[in-house]
Formats: C-alpha cells, structure tokens, sequence
C-alpha cells in the first residue's frame, strides 16, 4: 500500500473514532450503559475491515472494544 493510501485511511478514520471516544465518555459520565451489540458489532466490523486491509488505522478501535468488554464484565461482576 502506498504512503498516500495509508496516509488516507489514517486521517479517515480518526473523525469516527473521536465520536466513538466521546460517546462512550458521555455514557460514562451520565451512569449510561451502552447497547449490548456496540461491542460486537465494533468486533465484527474491525475484523473484517482488518481482514481485507490490514495496514489501515482500523487498530485503533482496538482498545475501544476492548474497554467496551472490560466495562461489560465489571458491571456484570458487580451485578
């Protein structure tokens, strides 16, 4: 893959995530807990998009999904 496309997919990418961020802390904040897919759904669509293009700044919603889970599992211990 070029620098260029790389460069694209880098800058494309960072907009959703800057939402995803500030959704999941406005959630937090408020004491909201969030739908049960968003985890995998987020999973599923950075697996294929890893999948057919790995070299894209799809990595980065790695750590999401991983405190997505993580959150998921502390509120069902405390539960």
């Amino acid at each position: 893959m070029s620098l260029r496309a790389t460069a694209y997919w880098f800058m494309s990418f960072a907009p959703p995530l800057m939402f995803l961020g500030r959704l999941f802390d406005d959630a937090e904040g408020a004491g909201k807990m969030l739908p049960k897919w968003l985890p995998v759904s987020l999973t599923l669509t950075c697996a294929v998009l890893l999948f057919l293009m790995p070299a894209t700044g799809c990595w980065l919603l790695v750590p999401p999904i991983v405190a997505l889970f993580l959150q998921r599992q502390s509120v069902a211990l405390q539960a």
